[in-house]
């Protein structure tokens, strides 16, 4: 589920409110989707956030900068000016309460849907997998994260995926550019356990790609973005 910043539509044109909410109003409570369990996770836990690409690896550069915030510290209120390129991964941005956890790019490199183009024939035998019932044929996307070891647990921890896709300006039909945002966010349920040392962190090659992580977002929480 996600949540589409600044909304299509909106009378003042393609503007950012101080007032918009990073969350769409059906997730600013602690709801959970009939089906979709809350996730347990310990501090300094890995875990990874797929999704699909959707056609955007087939498209030029700037596919975006997927950028992932969390805080044990959640409001109903949030705003995505207060949060998104605010806070930072020292915790020192704006009024403090979450990190930002990764910058990495929407394209992981290695993610496609089953179709024709060169992009899609050049992953599908470069990454192939086995079908499963979750993602199909098609391999999906995904931004890897470790939860800080510094938050206490027991407790809920929330994360704030935000997709910054903006367009160039210049470009043909949108000679101004375009801000175009997307956010969905995520409560895990944080529990005491042992979580996982990123000095004892390797990567097994040859793994099953329906549930090995990207080898380079294990330690680089942080990729190059382009200019616009």
């Amino acid at each position: 589920m996600v949540n589409l910043i600044p909304p299509d539509g909106r009378p003042e044109g393609n503007m950012i409110f101080s007032t918009d909410q990073i969350c769409r109003s059906s997730q600013i409570k602690h709801n959970q989707t009939t089906g979709s369990p809350v996730l347990t996770v310990s501090p300094g836990d890995m875990i990874a956030l797929r999704y699909q690409e959707n056609g955007h690896p087939g498209k030029p550069e700037n596919r975006g900068t997927v950028f992932v915030y969390g805080t044990s510290q959640a409001r109903n209120n949030d705003t995505l000016l207060s949060i998104h390129n605010v806070w930072n991964s020292n915790g020192t941005g704006g009024d403090q309460r979450g990190n930002l956890l990764a910058a990495q790019n929407f394209d992981d490199g290695q993610c496609y849907q089953i179709n024709t183009s060169n992009i899609s024939a050049t992953r599908q035998a470069q990454f192939p997998h086995t079908a499963d019932p979750l993602m199909g044929a098609d391999l999906w996307c995904q931004a890897d994260i470790t939860i800080p070891s510094t938050i206490a647990a027991p407790g809920i921890y929330t994360l704030y995926w935000v997709w910054d896709w903006p367009t160039s300006p210049g470009t043909v039909g949108q000679p101004d550019g375009l801000q175009e945002i997307y956010t969905t966010c995520i409560d895990l349920n944080l529990v005491v356990g042992v979580g996982t040392s990123r000095e004892i962190v390797s990567f097994s090659q040859g793994q099953d790609l329906n549930s090995a992580a990207i080898s380079s977002e294990l330690f680089t929480s942080y990729a190059s973005r382009p200019t616009l």
